[in-house]
């Protein structure tokens, strides 16, 4: 049985902790074993030789539409102060200021309305 492994980083912290650890797993893992690296900046010059590095904009370009998409949206970046409910819908954040219809991969779509600063 082939495996591959598949990771990525967060862009920006490549030098500062992410080729120590990307790079240990190509050390420590068998030669059998695949690495996939999925970067969403431009390939790092100094990427282990076992690494395959994917441009994940070119890969997932859909990813992208939605994270532009959503990028002011608290809960699509992981930051929800309050969910909705089946009594009516929730303030999520006082930074989200503007009425929008929101789908989440959930059997219902709502909408989210959001107090004034």
């Amino acid at each position: 049985m082939k495996i591959k492994i598949i990771t990525s980083y967060k862009p920006g912290t490549w030098e500062t902790f992410a080729k120590r650890g990307i790079h240990s797993m190509a050390e420590q893992f068998p030669d059998n074993v695949d690495i996939v690296l999925y970067c969403e900046e431009p390939k790092p010059k100094d990427v282990h030789s076992r690494i395959k590095c994917v441009d994940l904009i070119q890969a997932e370009p859909k990813l992208f539409e939605f994270k532009n998409k959503y990028k002011n949206d608290p809960v699509a970046n992981g930051k929800p102060h309050q969910y909705p409910t089946e009594a009516g819908d929730q303030t999520r954040s006082k930074a989200w200021t503007k009425t929008t219809n929101l789908s989440y991969g959930t059997p219902f779509d709502f909408q989210i309305r959001s107090s004034v600063l």
